[in-house]
């Protein structure tokens, strides 16, 4: 056998490999680029579990040692509890609103959120209901507050 027919020969076997390694390259190509994914059908009736928001009817809005205000929705509207626990101060209920002067308050929107300077504290008024504490601790964000006193009094009127 000449060398030339040597060369030829590996030429020939070259070619083809590259031919071979091509064809698989193309191959892998089509497979992980170009082929539309193949999907399972979904089930005719997909089980997703209903999230119930549930909206609390007592809220804590302030809170010390001594001290903690609830707001508490009930049969008679919207309600403020104080639990002092210093001696000789007045504590228990402090106002409702009624179911009426909620809807109004909404339809106003005349409930406010005064965050103030103090570290701890800021204020809050619903309608009448003017200056009332609530702790930055359980809301450091004025617009928490707000949130929960707008669901609060949608509850009411619900």
């Amino acid at each position: 056998m000449s060398w030339s027919c040597f060369v030829e020969i590996v030429q020939v076997t070259s070619q083809i490999a590259t031919t071979i390694i091509a064809a698989f390259g193309a191959w892998v190509a089509y497979e992980a680029l170009l082929r539309t994914p193949i999907q399972e059908p979904e089930p005719e009736e997909a089980e997703v579990p209903e999230k119930e928001t549930i909206i609390p009817s007592e809220v804590k809005v302030f809170e010390t040692s001594k001290q903690t205000t609830w707001l508490k929705v009930t049969g008679n509207g919207l309600e403020c509890h104080l639990d002092d626990r210093r001696p000789g101060k007045r504590s228990g209920h402090q106002w409702t609103l009624t179911k009426q002067q909620v809807k109004e308050i909404l339809s106003t929107r005349d409930f406010r959120i005064y965050p103030g300077y103090k570290l701890r504290t800021g204020v809050f008024s619903i309608g009448q209901r003017k200056n009332w504490l609530y702790s930055k601790k359980l809301y450091p964000e004025p617009t928490l507050l707000e949130l929960e006193l707008q669901r609060l009094l949608e509850k009411v009127t619900a």
